[in-house]
């Protein structure tokens, strides 16, 4: 079993990350491979509506500038995705907001490709 961790902070080393290694030992432990990314502080941005990926079904988003179809496709291999944020004015961060919508949109394009998975989140909050 594979369980991905995706970190919304764009705080290296921060109480997200942390809580997330947490999680991802405790899923070793278990015999379960494990990963962590971080979208935090990166240049992915939400999604333009394009629909472009009801055209193409290609389980790609068509902005290929950024590392988004490469988290993606981390995603849709494993059987778990753990979405991990601080709370910024009791949200997600920005970060891990425009990620989720992009992912949420080519998922929904590609005949809902996350169904089935286990999904779990983790927050950091003060």
């Amino acid at each position: 079993m594979q369980a991905l961790a995706i970190c919304g902070s764009p705080r290296r080393g921060g109480n997200t990350e942390l809580l997330l290694k947490e999680v991802l030992t405790e899923l070793n432990v278990a015999g379960w491979e494990t990963e962590l990314v971080k979208v935090g502080g990166t240049a992915i941005r939400g999604c333009i509506a394009c629909e472009k990926c009801f055209e193409n079904k290609d389980n790609e988003c068509s902005v290929k500038k950024d590392k988004f179809n490469d988290i993606f496709s981390k995603m849709l291999k494993a059987d778990a995705v753990i979405l991990g944020s601080p709370t910024y004015f009791a949200a997600v961060s920005a970060d891990l907001k425009a990620f989720i919508e992009r992912a949420g949109y080519v998922a929904y394009a590609n005949d809902h490709a996350f169904s089935g998975k286990i999904g779990a989140a983790v927050v950091a909050v003060r």
